[in-house]
């Protein structure tokens, strides 16, 4: 996953994780050398996959092993 961390937030709507992003980039920016971001609308009615960690879980295992 070429990561060191995974962190999930949860919020109301797209301007609640605006707020929550430049607030943390702020904070947070300068300790981290990268990062990324990706969003998961969980109200859609179409879901091509489940939202669960155990894709992480499967992926961190995979790795490990290598």
């Amino acid at each position: 996953m070429d990561s060191d961390a995974v962190m999930v937030s949860v919020h109301k709507d797209y301007a609640d994780f605006v707020r929550f992003y430049q607030i943390f980039r702020r904070d947070w920016g300068k300790y981290l050398e990268d990062f990324k971001t990706f969003i998961i609308s969980l109200k859609s009615s179409v879901q091509s996959k489940s939202f669960s960690f155990n894709y992480l879980v499967d992926a961190y295992k995979k790795e490990s092993a290598e």
